[in-house]
C-alpha cells in the first residue's frame, strides 16, 4: 500500500494529494466532535474517535483542515480494523516507510504524531483491560 502512496506523492504536489484523498473521509457526527475526541495542541481542530469491536480497533476522524483530513484518511487506512498487537508492535509505521515527514510541514507531522500517540495509548489501555479480565 505505501509504495503506491509514495509513487503518487512523488508524482503530485503533496498538498493536492492530501486534499484529494481527504475528500474520501466520511463525515464525523457532531456527537463525536467532543472534547474527549479532540486532539489537543494542534493548529487545527482535529477529532479522532477510536473504538474496539470484534477484537479489532477502529478509527474515525475529521479535521477542519482539508490537508489534515488527507493525513487522517491515510492513518485510518493503515491503522483501522487492526488488532491491538498490530498497533502496539508496529514500529515501522506508514509515515516512516514513505518518509512522509520529508513532504509535509513540521506542524502537520507533529499533528500526525499526536494522532498515532492517541491510537497507541488506546490500544495499550484496551490491552490492559483485557488482561485484567482474564
Amino acid at each position: 500500500m505505501y509504495y503506491k502512496i509514495l509513487k503518487k506523492i512523488k508524482n503530485k504536489n503533496i498538498y493536492n494529494f492530501l486534499i484529494n484523498i481527504g475528500k474520501k473521509l466520511p463525515k464525523l457526527s457532531n456527537k463525536l466532535k467532543n472534547k474527549n475526541n479532540l486532539i489537543k495542541k494542534c493548529l487545527t481542530k482535529l477529532w479522532i474517535y477510536i473504538y474496539y469491536k470484534n477484537n479489532k480497533i477502529y478509527i474515525k476522524g475529521k479535521s477542519d483542515s482539508k490537508i489534515i483530513n488527507g493525513i487522517i484518511y491515510l492513518i485510518i487506512k493503515y491503522y483501522s480494523n487492526k488488532t491491538i498487537d498490530y498497533i502496539l508492535n508496529n514500529k515501522n509505521d506508514l509515515f516512516n516507510k514513505i518518509k512522509f515527514n520529508n513532504f509535509i510541514s513540521i506542524n502537520k507531522y507533529i499533528g500526525y504524531l499526536r494522532i498515532i500517540k492517541k491510537i497507541k495509548e488506546f490500544a495499550f489501555n484496551k490491552q490492559q483491560i483485557l488482561i485484567n479480565k482474564n
